[in-house]
C-alpha cells in the first residue's frame, strides 16, 4: 500500500508529501493529495464534487493541467 501511495504521489506531482504530515500540506496541496489517494484503487470514473473552490487562480491551472493529465495517461 505505501508503494502504491508514493506512486500515486509521484503521479500528482507531489512525492515529497510523502514525508510530511497531512496537516503541514497546504489547502491547495490537500486538495491534489486527495485526488492522488483516490488514483490508488485505479477507478475507471472519478467523480469530483467542487474540486477547485477556495484555490487559488495558480491552483486552479495547475488542477486542470493535472485532472487532464489524469484523463490522458489513465483513461
Amino acid at each position: 500500500m505505501e508503494a502504491a501511495a508514493r506512486s500515486a504521489l509521484t503521479f500528482v506531482g507531489m512525492f515529497e508529501a510523502a514525508e510530511r504530515p497531512a496537516t503541514a500540506l497546504s489547502f491547495g496541496q490537500h486538495r491534489v493529495a486527495e485526488i492522488a489517494r483516490t488514483l490508488i484503487s485505479e477507478p475507471t470514473l472519478v467523480l469530483l464534487d467542487e474540486p477547485v473552490v477556495g484555490l487559488s487562480a495558480d491552483r486552479l491551472v495547475e488542477l486542470g493541467v493535472l485532472l487532464r493529465r489524469i484523463r490522458d495517461q489513465k483513461g
